[in-house]
């Protein structure tokens, strides 16, 4: 049996298809085994980030490759970047269910 069409207060089909987009990004995330906790984590700070990211660089564009312990954090983030992949390349990192 086909589902009835469904549509918004609007009495448009986008809102309906966003959110079944949505609910199907959600599905494979979940299939996937992609923790939901640090993406809801990243949509909410991520333009806070986004504001203070571009004040600061208004203010100095090379103010962050001036301070030693950014780039101490930089290579921080890169090196376990390349770590976690290198762990799921061979396997060992996360639920071997």
């Amino acid at each position: 049996m086909p589902a009835p069409p469904v549509l918004s207060a609007a009495q448009e089909f986008v809102e309906p298809a966003a959110a079944l987009v949505f609910g199907v990004v959600g599905w494979l995330l979940t299939e996937w085994g992609v923790p939901l906790a640090p993406l809801v984590m990243g949509m909410i700070l991520g333009p806070l980030l986004e504001v203070a990211a571009q004040q600061s660089f208004a203010l100095s564009p090379t103010f962050f490759l001036e301070r030693p312990i950014f780039i101490a954090f930089a290579a921080l983030t890169v090196v376990s970047v390349l770590f976690g992949m290198r762990l799921r390349r061979k396997g060992m990192a996360g639920d071997e269910d």
